[in-house]
């Protein structure tokens, strides 16, 4: 039973030291700590716990889902992707397909001792500004029209948007369901935003403007990971050009 997802090298909260995953992985076995398990790109989705950590095998097993139905749309699933919180601070991992073994005499799911985890701390949500030499922007359906808006900065829990035409004030508190979150080099991804605040900004040249600060609404895991990418890639760009590199 071998892993189908390696690594990702330039994942700056990716750990990949076998003692260290192993750590984790035991504290989450230990405190009895709920994993959030999807499969089939999300749609489906249990809450288990890990039995057993089995050196001998190399797996991790854990428990079957309550429904027979739910389990064998797991054992469907070419990936699986897991999530749980260890002492605050969040813990993601990858899998491929789930094995059917027997734990105890009854029957549980195994897969593979993950060859890394991310352990996502509170720098997750430490924003990175967004170059205006490479815009991003999101697209908003406001009034049965879609309305482009440039992102001023973004981190794993949200983003500021610019409103040059100051028209969202209205929106503050509201979900803005399948909005459109264009990344340069990331991609197209459709989010779920909660409009949180709103503030006046003064141009140089008198001009005022409105930044509104949303926050993500049940990021998929796979947007989340393109998203901190993303992030990584500005944050990468930045430090060289501090150093007098970019």
């Amino acid at each position: 039973m071998t892993s189908t997802l390696p690594p990702t090298e330039d994942d700056p909260y990716q750990i990949q030291s076998k003692f260290e995953i192993l750590r984790v992985l035991r504290a989450i076995e230990k405190g009895g700590l709920l994993l959030h398990m999807e499969a089939n790109q999300g749609n489906d989705r249990i809450v288990t716990t890990i039995l057993d950590i089995d050196l001998d095998n190399n797996v991790v097993v854990i428990d079957t889902a309550n429904k027979e139905e739910k389990t064998r749309n797991l054992l469907q699933s070419e990936h699986t992707h897991f999530e749980t919180s260890v002492d605050k601070i969040k813990v993601t991992f990858q899998g491929p397909t789930p094995e059917v073994v027997s734990y105890e005499g009854q029957p549980a799911l195994a897969i593979p001792i993950p060859e890394s985890i991310r352990r996502l701390q509170r720098r997750e949500f430490f924003r990175v500004n967004v170059p205006v030499s490479e815009p991003a922007m999101v697209i908003l359906r406001l009034n049965n029209e879609s309305k482009s808006f440039l992102l001023h900065d973004i981190s794993g829990g949200g983003l500021s948007l610019v409103d040059e035409s100051q028209t969202l004030a209205e929106v503050i508190g509201t979900h803005k369901t399948e909005s459109l979150l264009e990344l340069p080099q990331a991609g197209s991804f459709v989010v779920a935003l909660q409009v949180a605040r709103t503030e006046t900004q003064q141009l140089p040249n008198g001009k005022q403007i409105q930044r509104l600060g949303c926050t993500f609404i049940d990021l998929s895991a796979s947007t989340q990971m393109a998203i901190q990418h993303y992030i990584s890639r500005l944050e990468r760009q930045q430090i060289a050009k501090q150093r007098g590199h970019g």
